[in-house]
């Protein structure tokens, strides 16, 4: 097999010796690597900083969960890992090797050089932190950009792997020969399937012509993969044309809806009583399958909000659905998912607390079914004359009692996977033909019915806690990797300092993974948001300011328009090719790289069209250190993605794929929405900044925060009205704003738990005083001001285009 190459960044002081230490993969699948493909050679760079480094495929398959060599204490997924020895490492930092002292550098100097080296340990986001009068500008990249594929590597080989088709009839010829010559010999169960011959649990149909789609490209692979004559069946058979599905190779064979992931393992969830629920869900496999039909989409923005399954963040997530996510266009459980603003949770493993906690799960390896039973599956799927034969099959059992743990129980922090147990599947059985899977299939009308699919490997980390909020609420997305690593810098809620690099660069994983996913699965939706779990967004204003600047910035707003009022919902229209691309931020950093805090960012589609997709020959670098877990040996290379900072990495992608945005974009650029200071906040740190009748959107970092903000837009208006009449009668200003305070505070005090975080904090809010008041409208139901916010174009290099707001 030809060997893989993986770009490594090592610094000038760094030598490799490829005879000495090379790096290599425990798994084929992830790489396309295994099984009827060729090596990929990612390149290197022309400066000399990255090297190729030797990668040789493992023969292990992807399915199982064995715990790697130890690069992090992450365990239960396959890593990297460098063998007969490591490459190197310089004893000195950067910073050091950059300021070349003399030998005469005196004790003072020293000291001074090592405060520096401290602050770039710590980071921009430190920083940022003890910065007041200026905004943090972006990381400097140091770091040369990634390398790039040469053309000639942009063949079918690359995109094995990644998808495969599912077809009944002729299953022996697409098994591998070891695996065949077990079956002849009536020895098929001593083998079990690799998880590239199985269709993802994310039941991501690929298609062979959507010119939009990011992994197209593989539809071509999987079906070079099939033996000659059963391609030649295929193509002639028009009653059963190719049906290809991806794997957990791939980015879309990772994430999808957590219902599928839970229905990956076990029986013990009502598939056909649930799916209907999840109603977004339905609609988009319903519009992938039909295609593009002109229609006006059903949201304006598909927001997606990365959390975790910890106990600190429950109750976050808990106050946003309190709160800003009741207004009235967002879309959720309680309205069918009808709505402007379609919210979704995004999770992922979490790294367990201990090895004990990882060995009490059930092996959810075992769930692979053999090739013996893969054969047996498929002959009862095809309904072939003869008769087929039974087949055993392996599922998890959940806890008896799960659903009703409450949350005051530390049990509810546990797995609710319980056992694996082993059933008989006979042909024509009520149990065969009412499985999960075939539910499934059946009401997202797949082309096709698996007879297995690869379990969602890490679904079972999950906690109880979080099976009973997504089968709640029913808005989780589920990525099935360990991304969630535990913190190495010490870092607590609402600290401005960075989580360090393993957590950072799972965050970072789960949002590129989450625009691909975004992008994909709502195929029509105009624009795709990231935000914080610990963030308050005023929907109303934010809605009425995109469909103002959608509308174009030369006319004049018409709030009545913006949002719905006197009955009438403001209509979403499909992107239009003279549309401008925007990139809404929540503040925008400059310098070589333009990108948005964090906190909440909006992208134009056609921008992560242009910048995110996984299989352009442009993100051959991206791709594989998006689907591998964390490693600490490439530590170099995913700064050199700025992958420690994803809202810096989001920028950077969108720099960097600058020819094709100015291909899909009109004017040949990107348009970027700012909004000043005094409308987005960080609500408790670095520095307090005050919250306003002009705020839009705030981070607060304490789950009682956001209460105290809700009560205050939903007052503001009412509270300077009483108070115009009050200063008139001669009231001291001072005494209204204390008023008010003392009322949002008694309020608040009543509606959450006394126990909850943040709970009499005290955010610095302006109720009278603040920015002169513009024009405004009430929001029918929301009982919010929308207020009449202009916008101007602003000249900041490197951006060509801002337009920023007035206020």
């Amino acid at each position: 097999m030809e060997p893989t190459h993986i770009p490594v960044v090592l610094s000038e002081t760094q030598h490799y010796a490829p005879s000495a230490g090379s790096l290599t993969f425990e798994n084929s699948d992830m790489w396309g690597g295994g099984h009827g493909s060729g090596g990929r050679r990612l390149g290197a760079d022309a400066r000399g900083r990255v090297r190729s480094v030797h990668t040789q495929v493992d023969e292990k398959d992807i399915c199982s969960l064995s715990v790697p060599e130890k690069t992090h204490s992450a365990v239960g997924q396959p890593l990297l890992r460098i063998s007969d020895g490591a490459s190197r490492r310089s004893k000195a930092p950067r910073a050091t090797r950059r300021q070349r002292l003399g030998r005469g550098t005196t004790a003072t100097v020293m000291l001074l050089l090592l405060l520096v080296v401290l602050l770039l340990a710590l980071g921009p986001r430190f920083l940022t932190a003890i910065t007041v009068s200026n905004p943090p500008l972006s990381p400097p990249s140091t770091l040369p950009p990634p390398p790039r594929l040469p053309d000639a590597v942009d063949t079918l080989a690359p995109h094995s792997n990644f998808s495969i088709v599912v077809r009944h009839e002729s299953v022996l010829q697409r098994l591998t020969p070891p695996q065949r010559a077990l079956v002849d010999a009536g020895n098929g169960d001593k083998m079990r399937l690799k998880c590239s011959q199985l269709p993802s649990w994310t039941l991501r149909v690929v298609s062979a012509s959507c010119s939009a789609c990011f992994d197209t490209p593989t539809y071509g692979a999987a079906v070079a993969e099939m033996p000659q004559d059963m391609r030649n069946d295929a193509t002639q058979m028009e009653s059963a044309p190719l049906s290809v599905f991806a794997t957990t190779s791939a980015p879309l064979g990772l994430t999808g809806p957590m219902l599928f992931a839970m229905a990956s393992v076990t029986d013990d969830v009502d598939v056909a009583a649930e799916l209907p629920q999840w109603s977004w869900v339905t609609r988009s496999y319903a519009q992938l399958r039909a295609g593009a039909d002109g229609g006006a989409p059903r949201h304006l923005i598909v927001m997606g909000i990365p959390s975790t399954d910890q106990p600190m963040r429950y109750p976050l997530r808990d106050a946003q659905r309190a709160t800003w996510l009741t207004y009235r266009e967002v879309a959720r459980a309680e309205n069918d998912f009808t709505g402007a603003l379609l919210q979704l949770y995004v999770f992922a493993a979490a790294e367990p607390e201990s090895d004990s906690q990882k060995s009490s799960l059930p092996d959810v390896e075992l769930l692979t079914p053999t090739v013996g039973e893969y054969v047996a599956a498929s002959a009862q799927r095809r309904g072939t004359n003869n008769v087929p034969a039974d087949y055993e099959q392996r599922r998890v059992v959940l806890r008896e009692g799960w659903r009703d743990i409450p949350a005051s129980d530390a049990a509810v922090w546990e797995s609710p996977c319980a056992a694996v147990k082993t059933s008989v599947m006979r042909a024509g059985s009520v149990t065969a033909t009412s499985s999960p899977l075939v539910q499934l299939s059946s009401a997202l009308a797949l082309p096709v019915t698996p007879a297995f699919t690869a379990a969602a490997r890490y679904i079972c980390h999950a906690s109880t806690a979080l099976w009973q909020e997504a089968l709640r609420h029913r808005n989780s997305v589920w990525i099935d990797m360990l991304t969630d690593l535990k913190t190495i810098s010490g870092k607590t809620m609402g600290m401005g300092i960075s989580w360090g690099i393993p957590t950072e660069v799972g965050m970072s994983q789960k949002v590129a993974t989450w625009l691909n996913y975004a992008y994909t699965a709502f195929p029509d939706v105009p624009y795709i948001m990231k935000g914080d779990d610990d963030m308050y967004l005023k929907v109303p204003q934010y809605l009425s300011d995109l469909r103002y600047a959608r509308g174009g910035w030369d006319k004049a707003r018409n709030l009545t328009a913006e949002i719905p009022h006197g009955g009438v919902v403001p209509v979403t229209e499909v992107v239009h090719d003279d549309e401008e691309c925007l990139y809404r931020v929540w503040k925008l950093y400059t310098r070589e790289t333009v990108y948005s805090n964090g906190v909440g960012y909006t992208l134009d589609r056609r921008l992560i069209q242009a910048s995110m997709n996984p299989f352009d020959q442009s993100n051959a670098v991206l791709l594989p250190l998006l689907t591998m877990p964390y490693n600490s040996s490439l530590d170099a290379t995913y700064r050199s993605m700025e992958m420690q900072y994803e809202d810096v990495m989001v920028g950077r992608q969108v720099r960097d794929h600058r020819e094709a945005v100015q291909k899909m974009c009109p004017k040949r650029r990107v348009c970027y929405l700012v909004d000043k200071r005094t409308r987005v906040h960080q609500v408790l740190r670095p520095k307090p900044t005050t919250v306003s009748w002009a705020s839009t959107m705030e981070h607060f970092g304490m789950p009682a925060i956001p209460y105290y903000l809700h009560y205050f837009h939903k007052n503001e208006f009412r509270v300077a009205a009483e108070a115009k009449v009050a200063l008139a009668n001669g009231a001291n200003i001072s005494d209204v704003e204390a008023n008010a305070t003392a009322q949002m505070h008694d309020w608040v005090s009543s509606q959450v738990p006394s126990t909850l975080v943040g709970l009499g904090s005290k955010p610095d809010i302006d109720w009278v005083l603040g920015p002169e008041r513009v024009a405004h409208i009430m929001a029918e139901e929301d009982e919010v001001a929308v207020y009449d916010v202009r916008y101007q174009f602003r000249k900041r290099i490197p951006a060509q285009c801002t337009f920023e707001s007035v206020i």
